[in-house]
C-alpha cells in the first residue's frame, strides 16, 4: 500500500470538513468498503502542480485525502480496479460499474431520466450545480473495448460527456470538496438501483438499439489521412470559431489533438505548435510551459477532423456548405518525399470562405458581427439595433435576413434572423429588461439597477453638422427680441447648455413672451435642428391643457419640449402638473391604454407665449424664467425693420431643410459658447420681466388683500393683515391654508395669533401677518386704531 507522505503546510483559513460517510457509501456501493482503491490527487487551481498518486482502503488513504484536497486539490479515484502495477489500460484487473457523466445544459433533465430507466442506476454524484455522475455497478468483469463501447452507447444515449469511456478513467470521490470556485462539497445520493448490482449483459441488452457514431478505442498515429483537415487554412478558420476560455481542460486536451491530428500532414511540428499557442495566448490563465508539455506527449489520438467539425459546429456547416466537390489529395506523412504523378494530380479542396459576412451562410463568430450592437428588450419584445431602432420580428427579419444562419451543434440552418439573434444554442445578442435613456451613457451600454433587471441604454448621439459662419444676424434678431444684455446671455447660456451637454436637467424653463409673428419658428428651427431633429417635440399646448399632461409618451427619449401659445388661464393646477415634468430627470409616463410607468426624462423645456398672464409665477418661485419682449405689438415689429421681406431673408438664411448654411454655422457657435456643464444656474433666474410677471400673475386673493391694504382698511393697517379680515373680503369661502399661501407670496410672514379677541373681528382672535418679520403682536391693535 502507497500512501503520499503529506509535507508540513500552514492553513491561512479554517478548512473544509470532509465527509467519509459520503466517501465511504461511494466505494462500498462500486466494490467494498474494504477493497484498495487507487486515487489521485489533482490540483484544481494550478495546471503546473504535478498530481499525486496514493492506493489502499478507503480508510487507509483518508488522512491523505483531507490533506490534499485542504490544499485545493480535488480528489479522484479510478472506478476500475488496478493491478497496482501502473495506470494504464494494460492494468485494469477489472471493471466494477459503469457510469455517465451528464454536464450539459440538459444534465438534470437527464438525470431524472436516467432515474426512471431500466435497469435503474444505483446513484448519482454531484461535482458542482446543473451537473451529474450516475453509476451502475457491475458484476465484475476484464474486457476493456467492450467497456469502451458500453460507455459510449450511455453517453450516447443520456446525452453524457462523450470522453469519459476509458477503464482508467477517473472521477471524484463524494465526501471531498471540488474547488474550482468556491468550495463545494461533491455529494451522493441513491437512486432507484440502489443495492442492484447488474451482470454486463443486462445493460447491454438495453442499450441494443443504441448506435454510436464515432469510435474511441482505435487510436491512430500522427499523420492518419483519414483524420487530416482539408488544408491548413480549414484549420485556422476553426480556431477562429471556437473560444479557449469556454474549454474546460479535458474538452482542451482533446481538441489539442485533434487539431494536432488534423494538421500535422499540412506543416511542420513548429508551425502547428506556433498556431496553436497564438491561440493559447487568448485563455485568460494561460500557461505556455503546459502548453507545450501537453502538446509532446501526444503521440497519436482517437480524434482528428472530424471531431473538430463536431465540436464546432459553425466550422461544420460551413464544410459542408462548401461542398466536398473534389476528390482528397492524397497526404503524404512529414518527411515522406510527395509522389510525382502528374496524370493523377487533384485539384485543390475547397478554401474556408471569408470572416466578412459576405458568404451566404454566417457561423456563430460571424452572426457576432452580423448583428453587433442589437439587443432584445424582454419588456417589449422587440430588438434594439445600433442604429437607435425598435424592431419586431418582422422588420428585424426584412433588415437582417437575406442570409442563412447556423445555430445549433448540429450545424442546423434557419433564414430567419429573429430566430438566430435569439434563440441560437451556440450564441445570441444581450437580453435586457428593458431600455434607458441616458446620454451621459454609451449607446448600448448595459446598465444594472439596484434590483439586478439590466436595461439597455437607447440614447445615440445626433450626428450635428456645423462649421464656423456669421451668426450676426442671429444676435441682432435675439437683440431686437430682448433688448437687456443679461437677459439675452441667460437665454443663450441656456440654450447652448442644452447643445453642448444634451440631457443635463436643467430644473426650470423659459417662458418667452412677445406679440405674433416676432419670429419664434425662428429659435424653435435652430433647436430642433441643435438638439436633433428625433430628440426634439413640440405638443400641442391645447392638449396639455386638456388633458393636465397626464398622456404624456411622447417626454420618452427626447431631450427637448417645445410648447407654444401656452396660457393656463383659471387651470392653475397645470402649473403643479408640469413642475415635476420640469425639474426631474426621471418620472411616471403614460400612453393612452397603458399603465403608468417609470421613464428616464432628462428633457429640458421651452415656452412661447403670446399673453404676459400665460404662466403664473410666484416671488418664490423656481421653475419659469419670464422673458418679455420688447416687441409687444404689430407697431414694435416695424419700427425694428421686422417685415415680411427681413424674416424671408432670415429664412433664406438658416436653409431649414435646404441647404442649413445658417443652421451650421449656430450649431458651431452654441458648441463652442462657453458655458460648463453645470455652470447655468438650478433654480429660474430673475430677469427684467420678473417683478412685472408676478405682479399680472396675481390672482383674485392677491389682488382683493393689496386693495384693502390700499384703502387701508381695519386689519389692513400699518404693515398687517389680519387672516380673519382677509377672509371676509370675499363671497367664496377660501381655506386658511389659500389665504395664507397669498400672503406669504405677498411678502407678508406670519407673526402669531393676537393676544386678545376683538369686537371689530366677530370677537376673534386674528392669525396676524407683517412685512416685517421682527414685528410682535401686542403693536397690532393700536395700528388698527381697536384702542
Amino acid at each position: 500500500m502507497n500512501i503520499a507522505t503529506p509535507a508540513q503546510s500552514s492553513a491561512a483559513e479554517p478548512a473544509p470538513i470532509q465527509n467519509f460517510t459520503l466517501a465511504n457509501a461511494f466505494v462500498s456501493t462500486i466494490g467494498s468498503h474494504d477493497e484498495v482503491f487507487d486515487f489521485r490527487a489533482i490540483s484544481d487551481v494550478r495546471s503546473d502542480i504535478p498530481a499525486i498518486p496514493f492506493r489502499g482502503t478507503l480508510a487507509d488513504c483518508w488522512r491523505s485525502i483531507i490533506f490534499y484536497n485542504n490544499q485545493q486539490y480535488g480528489i479522484f479515484v479510478v472506478i476500475s480496479e488496478l493491478d497496482g502495477q501502473g495506470r494504464d489500460l494494460m492494468n485494469v484487473s477489472r471493471v466494477r460499474a459503469h457510469f455517465v457523466d451528464l454536464d450539459n445544459v440538459s444534465a438534470m433533465q437527464n438525470l431524472q431520466r436516467a432515474a426512471s430507466w431500466y435497469p435503474a442506476p444505483a446513484f448519482a454524484v454531484q461535482s458542482s450545480a446543473g451537473k451529474a455522475h450516475v453509476y451502475w455497478p457491475v458484476q465484475p468483469y476484464c474486457n476493456n473495448d467492450r467497456f469502451t463501447l458500453n460507455q459510449r452507447k450511455f453517453a450516447q444515449f443520456f446525452d453524457g460527456d462523450k470522453s469519459i469511456v476509458d477503464a482508467t478513467r477517473l472521477m471524484r470521490l463524494p465526501g471531498t470538496y471540488h474547488q474550482k470556485g468556491e468550495p463545494q462539497l461533491v455529494t451522493w445520493s441513491p437512486l432507484p438501483g440502489y443495492g442492484q448490482r447488474y451482470d454486463v449483459t443486462v445493460l447491454e441488452a438495453a442499450l441494443a438499439t443504441v448506435n454510436v457514431v464515432e469510435s474511441y478505442s482505435d487510436r491512430h498515429n500522427l499523420g492518419d489521412p483519414d483524420q487530416a483537415a482539408p488544408s491548413l487554412d480549414w484549420l485556422r478558420y476553426a480556431l477562429a470559431h471556437i473560444d479557449p476560455n469556454k474549454l474546460v481542460r479535458s474538452d482542451w486536451i482533446s481538441f489539442m489533438a485533434a487539431f494536432k491530428q488534423a494538421g500535422w500532414n499540412h506543416a511542420d511540428e513548429a508551425t502547428l505548435f506556433g498556431m496553436w499557442s497564438e491561440w493559447c495566448a487568448q485563455y485568460a490563465a494561460d500557461d505556455p510551459a503546459e502548453n507545450r508539455k501537453q502538446w509532446q506527449s501526444i503521440r497519436e489520438t482517437q480524434v482528428g477532423w472530424g471531431s473538430i467539425l463536431r465540436r464546432i459546429p459553425a466550422v461544420g456547416g460551413q464544410y459542408l456548405l462548401a461542398g466536398r466537390t473534389v476528390a482528397p489529395q492524397a497526404i503524404v506523412p512529414q518527411g515522406a518525399p510527395a509522389p510525382a504523378d502528374p496524370g493523377t494530380a487533384h485539384p485543390s479542396p475547397p478554401a474556408p470562405p471569408g470572416m466578412d459576412c459576405s458568404g451566404e451562410m454566417l457561423t456563430d463568430i460571424e452572426q457576432r458581427q452580423w448583428f453587433a450592437g442589437c439587443t432584445f428588450v424582454t419588456s417589449e419584445c422587440k430588438i434594439h439595433t445600433p442604429h437607435g431602432e425598435m424592431m419586431n420580428e418582422k422588420t428585424f427579419n426584412a433588415v437582417y435576413g437575406n442570409k442563412k444562419f447556423i445555430y445549433d451543434e448540429q450545424a442546423s440552418v434557419t433564414q430567419n434572423a429573429w430566430a438566430a439573434a435569439t434563440n441560437s444554442t451556440l450564441w445570441t445578442i444581450p437580453k435586457v429588461f428593458g431600455t434607458r435613456f441616458l446620454p451621459d451613457r454609451a449607446h448600448g451600454e448595459v446598465i444594472t439597477d439596484d434590483m439586478g433587471l439590466t436595461y439597455v441604454n437607447v440614447y445615440r448621439p445626433a450626428n450635428i453638422k456645423c462649421e464656423p459662419g456669421d451668426v450676426t444676424r442671429l444676435l441682432s434678431f435675439l437683440e431686437k427680441l430682448l433688448p437687456d444684455p443679461n437677459d439675452r446671455q441667460l437665454l443663450i447660456q441656456f440654450i447652448a447648455h442644452n447643445v453642448k451637454y444634451p440631457g443635463h436637467k436643467i430644473p426650470w424653463a423659459p417662458v418667452i413672451q412677445s406679440t405674433e409673428g416676432v419670429g419664434k419658428n425662428i429659435i424653435k428651427h435652430i433647436l430642433q435642428y441643435t438638439m436633433g431633429r428625433r430628440y426634439f417635440y413640440s405638443p400641442k399646448a391645447s392638449d396639455l391643457l386638456s388633458s393636465g399632461a397626464k398622456f404624456n409618451a411622447w417626454l420618452q427619449n427626447k431631450l427637448l419640449i417645445l410648447v407654444d401659445e401656452i396660457k393656463v388661464d383659471d387651470k392653475r393646477e397645470l402649473v403643479e402638473v408640469l413642475k415635476p415634468l420640469i425639474s426631474e430627470a426621471e418620472g411616471e409616463v403614460q400612453a393612452k391604454g397603458q399603465d403608468q410607468r417609470e421613464a428616464d426624462t432628462p428633457a429640458n423645456w421651452v415656452f412661447f407665449t403670446n399673453h404676459k398672464d400665460a404662466v403664473p409665477v410666484e416671488k418664490n418661485g423656481r421653475r419659469y424664467a419670464i422673458f418679455y419682449s420688447a416687441i409687444q405689438s404689430h407697431d414694435d415689429l416695424k419700427s425694428r425693420g421686422m417685415d415680411d421681406a427681413y424674416f424671408h431673408e432670415f429664412y433664406r438664411w438658416l436653409g431649414w431643410r435646404v441647404h442649413e448654411t445658417g443652421l451650421k454655422a449656430i450649431a458651431y457657435y452654441l458648441l463652442n459658447y462657453p458655458v460648463e456643464r453645470g455652470a447655468i444656474p438650478m433654480r429660474a433666474p430673475n430677469t427684467t420681466s420678473t417683478d412685472e410677471a408676478i405682479r399680472v400673475s396675481r390672482g383674485p386673493i392677491e389682488q382683493a388683500i393689496l386693495e384693502a391694504v390700499e384703502q387701508e382698511r381695519p386689519g389692513f393697517r400699518g404693515g398687517w393683515v389680519s387672516r380673519t379680515m382677509a377672509k371676509k373680503l370675499f363671497k367664496r369661502d377660501y381655506s386658511p391654508q389659500a389665504i395664507t399661501k397669498c400672503l406669504q407670496n405677498l411678502g407678508y410672514t406670519k407673526i402669531g395669533r393676537a393676544t386678545m379677541p376683538y369686537f371689530q373681528e366677530d370677537n376673534e382672535r386674528p392669525e396676524l401677518f407683517h412685512v416685517n418679520r421682527r414685528e410682535t403682536c401686542s403693536n397690532y391693535a393700536a395700528a388698527q386704531g381697536y384702542q
